[in-house]
This record gives structure tokens, C-alpha cells and sequence, in this order.
């Protein structure tokens, strides 16, 4: 197998001051800053409360703006008082330009106050007591401030055009002498990767798990190279078969350790399964109270940060382990929720509305979120169909009395 690193070939190339000059001056539309506004606020949420509520929001309001320009610590007040999940971890601060990712109100009123004034905001939010805390004019980034990046962008550039000659070479060379891996890459600066006894769906030295190199190589014939495939972290990969192991069912020694570990591992799974469910219905018995219900059962319940869908949950991973929360009902408690590493039951303590005025700057975020998650399931079916194709066309065949010879060894264990 060959491998071919974007950033070794990075650092092959130099770049001259001239270059990055002329690519300054032709890009400098990328290198312009608007004018923006530093400021910090406290949000006190008259969105989703009873309006007879909304004096006593605006009195508090007021008091807080006095305490502001009295010199009270402003982060301590923020995280007193703020209801503002976005900006409560950092002091209320927020950078604002003049492009409509801030509700309207607060955006015009950040462009009209002076650095070290403080007033009281009104949006369809609530309550802001805004402070502003510095001004930026619009400027374009001096050469010398960007060199560095251009620097960079240009052997990057450079180095991803390099990456497909440099495949397609290695795929030519290996075409006519593919019993010589060793010289192509010598030749062309290649990593030389030599796997022996390789298996679809194992771990690749350099590569790790890869479904789509595996899928390059699977039907590859002694002598055979296979197309380039892009990996994690910039790289591109082909290989040749210097031979190919003819299928064969696996005996019963082989087999055995495997069958042996899977067993275990699906007792522990169901015992583990088993004992959440209790959790959770312990916890449904008690009215919710989840961490009362973990405690009588010798577990801790934790309580984690606001998260949003696409974010994470410390010690637990991806949001999308708790999806099912963000369907539900102050108080649910629901689960139990398989992960790599643990099953989990939770609990969801409140819901916090979403920040209209951010949808633009996550709007990318979001659609890329969405197309991996398609990408996922298209993947989930190829590969489901795949699986079924190939043990009909007698490719794959699940050795049953094996199995259930191995069961009923270790049905004990």
C-alpha cells in the first residue's frame, strides 16, 4: 500500500515574497475586516413568560443598569443573572458586525453607544443591560499580518494539485511493475505500507478502520492496484495485491476465541441492559427523581452543561446520544440509551429556546450535520445490501453449527 501525505508535501515547497505579494494583492476583498462592536450583556427573558411579568422584568432591568454603572463586576452579574445560554460561560461578551446575525435592536443599538456605555435594550427576547465594551473600524489586514496564512493557503494549494499527479502516477508505475512497490515509492516520495493477511473490515496499519478502501481492494486480483482513496487528515492511498488467500470456511479453532468474546460480550450487554431498565423504571416509580433512584442502586447521576443538538455532553460524547430529550417534556426521564462505552438513562431538566438571531452563523453547520447524517444512512444501507448480495452469491456463509456448538460450550461461562 502507498500513501501519500499532503502536509510531507507541504513542506517540500518554498514560497517566495513576490508570490505571496501578488496573491495579496489580487485577494484583498478576503483580507478586509468590517467595522465591529465588542460588547456585553445580561438577557432577562421576557420570551415565553406571562406579559404581566414584563414591569417587574424591566424594573430588574433597571436596577441591574444602575448596579452596571456603579461599577459592579459585570461577570459576576452575568452569571448571576443572565438568561442568555449562548454568552452566560463568557461573561456575557459577544463580537457584533453589521450583518444581521443579531436581532435588529441589538445590533443597532451596539453601533450607537460609545466604549464604557451602558444601557437598557429591548428585543423580542427580553431584556438586555448592553455595555460596549470596544469599537472597531472597518480595515484591510496589512500584508504582514496575513503573510503567515498566505504562506500556508499556497502550499496547500500547491500540495492538493500535487496529491493527484502523484497518484496517478503511482497508479501507472504500479500498473506495469506491481511486484515493486518499493521503487514507486522511493520514486515519488511515497509511504510504503506492507500489510500481510489483510481482512475486509479489520484495521489497517497508518489508516485504521476504512469502508471505503476496503471497498477499493475487495475484488482485487493478484498483481492488481487498486483507485486512489482519500483518507482522514489529507491523505490518499492505493494498493497493490501482491497475493490473494482464496476464501475458506474457518475451522473451529479459529473460530472459537471470536465466538467465545462475542458470546460474553452480548451476556454483559443484556446484564448491562438489564439493570438500566430497572434504572429507569426505579426512577419513574419515584417521580422522576432520577439521581434518588441511581443513589438507591449504588450509581451517580450526573448533570450535564446545556448542549445543544449538535453539540456534545461531557464524559458521554456526541448530542445525538440524547436526541430523544429534545422531544420531551421538562422532567421525562427516558433510556435506556446504548453508547460505545456505557448505557445510559437520562433525565431532561429544562429546554432553553433557540437564538433566532444565530441561525445564520450555524445555518453551515446545520446543513453539514444534515448531509452527514444522510451520508450515514446511505452508507448503513450499502452496506446491509452488500452484506445480503454477497450471501446469496454463496461469498459469506454463517457457519450456524459452530456457533451453536460454541454456545452450548460456554453456555456456562
Amino acid at each position: 500500500m502507498l500513501i501519500a501525505d499532503q502536509a510531507k508535501i507541504e513542506h517540500t515547497f518554498t514560497v517566495s515574497d513576490a508570490d505571496l505579494q501578488r496573491a495579496y494583492s489580487q485577494n484583498q476583498s478576503q483580507f478586509r475586516i468590517g467595522e465591529s462592536v465588542k460588547v456585553r450583556h445580561i438577557l432577562l427573558k421576557t420570551q415565553g413568560k406571562p406579559p404581566a411579568d414584563e414591569a417587574k422584568i424591566k424594573a430588574q432591568a433597571e436596577d441591574l443598569l444602575k448596579q452596571v454603572k456603579a461599577g459592579a463586576n459585570f461577570a459576576d452579574l452575568v452569571k448571576k443573572y443572565s438568561e442568555d445560554p449562548g454568552s452566560v460561560n463568557t461573561g456575557g461578551e459577544y463580537t457584533v458586525q453589521k450583518n444581521g446575525q443579531m436581532v435588529p435592536e441589538f445590533e443597532t443599538a451596539a453601533f450607537s453607544m460609545k466604549p464604557g456605555e451602558s444601557s437598557i435594550v429591548k428585543t423580542t427576547y427580553g431584556y438586555h443591560i448592553m455595555q460596549v465594551m470596544q469599537h472597531d473600524p472597518a480595515r484591510l489586514k496589512p500584508f504582514d499580518e496575513v503573510k503567515t496564512a498566505l504562506a500556508a493557503d499556497f502550499k496547500k494549494q500547491r500540495a492538493n494539485d500535487m496529491m493527484q499527479q502523484i497518484s496517478d502516477k503511482a497508479q501507472a508505475m504500479l500498473q506495469k511493475d506491481p511486484m515493486h512497490p518499493e521503487k514507486v515509492a522511493s520514486d515519488l516520495n511515497l509511504q510504503l505500507v506492507r500489510v500481510d493477511g489483510y481482512e475486509n473490515g479489520k484495521p489497517i496499519p497508518e489508516i485504521g478502520v476504512s469502508a471505503e478502501f476496503d471497498q477499493s481492494i475487495a475484488s482485487l486480483k493478484k498483481g492488481e492496484v487498486s483507485q486512489p482513496v482519500a483518507l482522514a487528515a489529507n491523505k490518499l492511498a492505493l494498493a497493490v495485491a501482491l497475493d490473494v488467500t482464496p476464501a475458506r470456511p474457518s475451522t473451529f479453532a479459529e473460530s472459537e476465541s471470536a465466538v467465545r468474546d462475542e458470546i460474553i460480550r452480548k451476556r454483559s450487554n443484556t446484564a448491562v441492559q438489564t439493570h438500566a431498565k430497572e434504572l429507569l423504571d426505579k426512577a419513574k416509580s419515584m417521580g422522576g427523581d432520577l439521581e434518588k433512584a441511581a443513589k438507591s442502586m449504588g450509581l451517580e447521576a450526573k448533570t450535564s452543561e446545556d448542549i445543544s443538538r449538535t453539540g456534545a455532553v461531557e464524559g458521554l460524547g456526541s448530542a445525538s446520544y440524547v436526541q430523544e430529550g429534545f422531544k420531551l417534556a421538562d422532567g421525562s426521564v427516558f433510556g435506556p440509551v446504548p453508547t460505545p462505552d456505557s448505557t445510559i438513562v437520562a433525565k431532561v431538566l429544562s429546554h432553553s429556546a433557540p437564538d433566532a438571531a444565530k441561525l445564520a452563523e450555524q445555518r453551515t453547520t446545520i446543513r453539514d450535520e444534515l448531509k452527514g447524517q444522510k451520508g450515514r444512512d446511505r452508507e448503513m444501507l450499502f452496506e446491509s445490501s452488500l452484506r445480503e448480495a454477497l450471501i446469496k452469491q454463496g461469498k459469506i456463509k454463517i457457519h450456524q453449527d459452530v456457533i451453536n456448538r460454541l454456545i452450548t460450550q460456554y453456555r456456562g461461562a
